[in-house]
This record gives C-alpha cells, structure tokens and sequence, in this order.
C-alpha cells in the first residue's frame, strides 16, 4: 500500500528574530518618507486584491478605490486613497505637471475627509499613525501643488475663483484672507518657507498642525518711508474643501485657499473641529534681513557714510498695529540691523511678547558723529509720530521703548 501526503499549498507561520526596531522602522515607512506606501495602504490593496492592478494601472485602481469607499463610507481606506493619490501624483511629477497637481489635490482632499468629514463616523484616533500621517499627506501634497500652480496656466472663473483639473473631477479654488493688520499692504507674491534654508540666525521658530508656512512679499509702497526694501510678512495657506468623501463629480467642488496671519491666528474651525495652523515667523524675517545691503552697508556706512546715506531711515518689520508699544532697536559702530537678527527673531518668536510689541529698526551711516545722526534718528520718530499718531494719544505709542547698542545707545540717549 502507497500513502501520499499531500501538503497543498500551504504556507508555514514562523517567527523571525530581527535587528531592534527594523519592525518599528518599517511601521514608519510612508509615501512621504521613503516614497514607498505605508504597511497599513499595503495591507487595504491586498484586502481588495489591488496590488496587481495598482502597479500596472494606478489610475484604474484609485477609481475603483472611490467606488469603495463611497458605497460603504469608511474614514481609514480614505486614508488609503490620500497615500497612493501622493504616490501617483509623485510618479507624474516630471512626466506631467497638470497629472500631478490633480492627484496632489486629490490626496490633500482625502486627507481632509479621512481628518474631517463627520459623514464618516466615529473621528479618527490621533494616536493612530494614520492621523499623524494623514496631516502630513495634507500638508506635503498641498505645498506641491502650491508649486506646480505657479507653472501652470488655469482658467479663472467670473467670480474670481480658479479652476483646476483633477482625475476626480474639476475644482474651483478662490482666495480669502484672515487675521492680517489693517495696515497690511497686499502681497505681491507668495513662496514656500520651505523652501529656504535659514543661516545666520540661531533659533528657528514654528509650530505644528495644518496648513503651509509661506513669505507673503510685500508690494512696495513708495508713499510709506518705514517699509524695508525687502519686505516682508508670515503667512500660513489652508485649502478647505467645501464637499468631502463622495460627491457628484461631473460637478465642480468648490474649495477655498484661505491665508492666515500666523501671528494673530494659531487655530482654525474645520467642520466643529479646532485644528492648531502650522506656522514659521522666522523665515519670512531672514527674508527681509538677507537684504545684501545690510551687510555692505556696516562698512559702508563707516568709511563712506554719504554713500549710505540714502538707507537710513526707521523701518517696521510689521505693518503698524496702533495697540503695540514699539521697540525701536538702533544699531552700533561700523553695524548694520543685522547686529539684531537673532535677538529680534527671539523677541518676535515669543507669542506673549508679540502680542504687546511691534519691532522697528533704526538704520544710520555711522561714520558720521553721533550727534548728528541722533538728529536724523528723532526726525524720524517724530515723522513715525505724525504718521501714526498725529493727535498724540496713544498709550502704546507714548510707552515707546528705545534699545541701542554701542554708539546706538547714544543716539537713543
């Protein structure tokens, strides 16, 4: 008698032993990271045996994910869709900058709905890596498509609002404004904090949640004598989906571009839900200070201070906010405003005392005597006074504080 065993296709379950934290490591492996899907969108492919069809035909497979998730509503397979849109939207980069900035605004409005969208249940638990990730999928894609919208030519629409292109249907995107000063002049253009690198200051002030760190530049107003040549101004970008998880997608979704003023607003309303912005107010002020004058000019302005003299003057690093004591800080010998970069950026960092103080900068040749630049420098305050202050009633203009350093001590004197 012959027996046969037949053991089929089965596979056998081992444990393996692995170097410390290569587990950890690879949970932590994301579109954003490595370039490479998270386990947990790995895992939702195989669920609906998509691994296949999402290599060959990625477009096909995130039509088929939508289908999915509109049909039984689920806030993780969202999550899912808004890490393979990245992913997609990453491959298309240098092929087709239209292809890409659709699945960038694709994955940034997943990852709202996945953060937002009440339809779906239960909120996403924020201790789950997917919610972390879910706001950097957000945040990532919608500082991309910031990017390829400056390349890209789109149609605007007769309310203002710009129309956009996107795999899952059009999208109509205008622009608000929130929390600026009154006196805040427009903007002539916007870039991305990051891309730039800071040097020459120490401390680098941010705070974390949604939305992208910009440099609001300032458009120059000849009629202002207290705005410097490189102005200019923090500014934190939300793109708000006004419809989220399934829609009718041969109509437009409405969303709108809102700009906030990170130094008055640090939290938004998303839906019920207080969401904290993303800010950094120490680019955009490296931006202003990297002026290549300012770094001529301590010399310049000491061996030839005629040759200077044309930048002197009272500069606000802010537009003028009449309820904020100033602090006019006035440079020394052979200097420049540079001297206060990092003392300015910490003062300014600091949410209490920006809140009570404005910051201005005296600039002067200082090759000249002292005496008379402290002629020029109380010229210029009392021009500051006439400007903002013409009645002379101000509490906070009248509790003005004077910081010098070296010969700047004697001006202010």
């Amino acid at each position: 008698m012959t027996i046969a065993l037949v053991t089929g296709c089965l596979t056998p379950v081992t444990l393996k032993e692995v170097q410390q934290d290569a587990v950890f490591r690879k949970m932590q492996s994301n579109a954003i990271t490595e370039d490479v899907m998270s386990p947990h969108t790995a895992q939702v492919l195989r669920v609906y045996n998509l691994t296949t069809e999402f290599a060959t035909d990625p477009e096909k497979t995130m039509r088929d994910l939508r289908e999915r998730a509109c049909a039984e509503p689920d806030r993780y397979l969202l999550f899912s869709m808004a890490e393979l849109s990245y992913l997609v939207a990453r491959g298309h980069e240098n092929k087709s900058d239209v292809d890409a900035l659709g699945y960038f605004i694709s994955s940034a409005r997943f990852a709202y709905a996945f953060l937002f969208d009440d339809n779906l249940g239960t909120p996403p638990n924020q201790y789950d890596p997917r919610f972390r990730l879910g706001c950097e999928l957000y945040n990532h894609s919608l500082a991309r498509a910031l990017r390829l919208l400056e390349d890209i030519s789109t149609a605007e629409e007769s309310d203002g609002s710009v129309r956009i292109d996107t795999w899952d249907g059009p999208l109509r995107v205008r622009v608000e404004m929130y929390g600026f000063p009154d006196e805040h002049p427009s903007f002539a253009d916007l870039l991305l904090s990051a891309d730039y690198e800071v040097e020459g200051i120490n401390n680098h002030y941010r705070s974390y949640g949604l939305g992208i760190p910009m440099i609001g530049l300032f458009e120059r107003d000849p009629n202002n004598p207290n705005q410097p040549s490189r102005a200019s101004y923090p500014a934190t970008a939300l793109l708000r989906f006004d419809r989220l998880a399934c829609v009718n997608y041969d109509q437009p979704l409405d969303a709108t571009l809102e700009l906030y003023d990170p130094l008055h607003v640090d939290q938004v309303d998303i839906d019920g839900t207080r969401s904290p912005l993303e800010s950094d107010v120490t680019t955009p002020l490296a931006y202003a200070l990297s002026d290549p004058n300012l770094r001529t000019d301590a010399f310049l302005g000491f061996l030839r201070a005629e040759r200077a003299d044309n930048r002197t003057g009272l500069y606000m690093i802010d537009p003028y906010e009449s309820d904020k004591i100033p602090v006019v800080l006035t440079h020394g010998l052979v200097s420049s405003p540079l001297t206060w970069a990092d003392m300015l950026n910490d003062l300014r960092g600091d949410p209490v005392l920006r809140e009570r103080y404005q910051f201005w900068l005296f600039q002067y040749p200082t090759g000249y005597p002292f005496i008379y630049s402290a002629s020029v420098f109380r010229a210029a305050l009392d021009d500051a006074r006439k400007r903002y202050d013409p009645k002379g009633d101000s509490v906070a203009f009248n509790n003005m504080v004077l910081i010098g350093h070296s010969m700047g001590g004697l001006l202010s004197k």
